[in-house]
């Protein structure tokens, strides 16, 4: 099968190169049309019927000549219907997709017969891509298999302003600076400092309405109680220690993270609803002035929040710093999105399509100069000016007079609002997301971190993949169940040690065998 791929792509690469390099314009002289795979976003389909119908696609496909007609499956049926075009072998010149969870791995799809090795074709017709490769070379890294194959045109998260690219922290820990001065404390660094504030807001009523109905952490289900298991040197999950991956909730770090958390939560410190909470119920609890401290998202939670918040009740809501178990201790982060510039989303080119060329510079054209600027920004004149050399949203993004929200109106003219196989920019991020000085400032709180926890994007083989997703399936399951139960106190302590011994009964050691191969030949690559 890889031999009559070879075949198959060779012969492409002998036909007539089209039109130069992807910056030479018009890509072809004659309008030529692709069939693209992608998902539904709820943002541009709130006012559009196709992403096609988008300013940043408008302009682009203008500017190629290279027409793009859209399979959009209905929202929520992406994966099935995935399965059913592979299935039916009816397959579109391109797909978009999130090939890190593929069962099986991008690999078994280009053994299949799906998509192509992309690797002559991107160093032949992908100028602007190579040249983003060669100056962020861990990008390339997250975006190619374990051998090198490219299999994909990545979206990359990239902040230009960072030396490796790394993106900006979108998550992290929240604590209302203003309880904080009312009671005289200092920000907390380490778990004996959090306690004490928690205990402080749980008794000295910080809100000043003669309650004690402060809820000194909340969070949506166990998502941030598990962003506390970094203090104590673990992780929720799969970890990287000594060189080796690792399960978090094996090590006797572990358990003293759960036994903390327990302590906590019997003594009223954390939300005694965390379990259910789901966003609209935080965002309650936040914005009646109950909760003291959560962990969420930059935009969605602390953006929102602060907007809602603003002028009452001297509602100060700041970033907290990742939570050392002392003085002398790391600050462990928990979220792999820390370290991930490719997040696993991109374009495959299918073995179905007619015209690689064209395919390839068309997708090229995103990652030069002038194609992340259409892509992030729009239409010139319209959704964005050029100022002192730099693009900046007008008004019609950031202050729509048609009743849009800045979300709604973004999503009209640009493609960062959702994914696709491009550059997210910093220019863009700052200007829509770190609109506020607290979001602003959130940035070197939450990247004054240590990130050596964190699992890159490693790449399972097709067996690997299919036996850890068999295993993982139940092992996630039990865990989580546990995790409550103990927290809640409704299981004993003295049945962790049952608790390890299932998940190794599960298979976890297999998984781990699995892990630990492809975390080496991802160091490899």
């Amino acid at each position: 099968m890889k031999k009559r791929l070879a075949l198959i792509l060779s012969l492409f690469l002998l036909l007539p190169v089209l039109a130069g390099v992807a910056e030479t314009l018009p890509i072809v002289k004659e309008p030529v049309t692709l069939t693209y795979f992608m998902n539904t976003d709820v943002k541009w389909s709130a006012t559009k019927n196709s992403v096609a119908e988008v300013g940043s696609y408008q302009v682009i496909m203008d500017k190629t000549n290279v027409n793009i007609q859209f399979i959009h499956p209905a929202a929520n049926q992406e994966t099935e219907q995935f399965n059913l075009m592979i299935a039916s072998n009816q397959l579109p010149d391109m797909i978009f997709y999130n090939w890190a969870n593929v069962p099986g791995g991008p690999a078994k799809y280009i053994d299949d017969g799906v998509i192509l090795n992309l690797n002559e074709a991107i160093d032949k017709w992908a100028p602007n891509l190579k040249a983003l490769m060669e100056k962020y070379p861990e990008a390339k890294k997250q975006s190619v298999l374990d051998d090198g194959t490219f299999y994909m045109f990545p979206m990359f998260r990239m902040n230009q302003d960072n030396p490796t690219g790394e993106w900006f922290r979108v998550t992290g820990h929240m604590i209302r600076q203003d309880w904080l001065d009312k009671l005289d404390l200092s920000m907390p660094t380490t778990l004996d400092e959090l306690y004490n504030v928690l205990v402080a807001f749980r008794d000295k009523d910080p809100n000043a309405n003669g309650l004690k109905d402060e809820i000194p952490f909340t969070a949506q289900a166990a998502y941030g109680v598990k962003n506390f298991a970094g203090a104590f040197g673990t992780g929720p999950d799969f970890i990287v220690k000594e060189g080796q991956v690792i399960y978090g909730p094996l090590t006797p770090e572990y358990r003293d993270y759960v036994d903390t958390m327990r302590k906590w939560f019997a003594e009223g410190l954390i939300d005694n609803e965390y379990a259910l909470a789901d966003g609209a119920a935080i965002t309650t609890k936040v914005t009646s002035n109950l909760a003291g401290s959560t962990f969420s998202l930059l935009a969605g939670g602390m953006g929102t929040w602060v907007n809602m918040m603003d002028g009452k009740d001297g509602f100060n809501l700041v970033a907290m710093p990742w939570i050392k178990n002392n003085a002398d201790a790391p600050a462990y982060a928990n979220q792999d999105e820390y370290i991930r510039i490719v997040p696993g989303m991109g374009t495959a080119i299918t073995t179905a399509c007619k015209n690689v060329e064209v395919a390839v510079k068309f997708r090229d054209y995103f990652y030069g100069e002038q194609g992340i600027i259409d892509s992030n920004f729009g239409i010139l004149g319209e959704s964005y000016t050029m100022v002192d050399g730099k693009p900046v949203y007008t008004d019609n993004v950031l202050k729509n007079d048609k009743g849009l929200t800045t979300t709604q109106a973004l999503s009209q003219y640009v493609l960062s609002s959702s994914n696709d196989a491009m550059v997210k920019t910093s220019d863009y991020f700052k200007q829509i997301t770190l609109l506020l000085d607290v979001q602003k400032e959130s940035q070197p709180v939450w990247s004054a971190c240590d990130t050596s926890l964190l699992v890159p994007p490693i790449t399972q083989t097709a067996d690997e993949a299919t036996e850890i997703a068999q295993i993982m399936s139940n092992v996630s399951t039990y865990r989580d169940e546990m995790l409550i139960k103990f927290i809640m106190g409704q299981k004993p302590m003295d049945e962790f040690d049952a608790f390890v011994a299932e998940i190794q009964r599960l298979g976890i050691a297999k998984v781990l065998e699995h892990k630990n191969a492809a975390y080496q030949r991802y160091l490899s690559r």
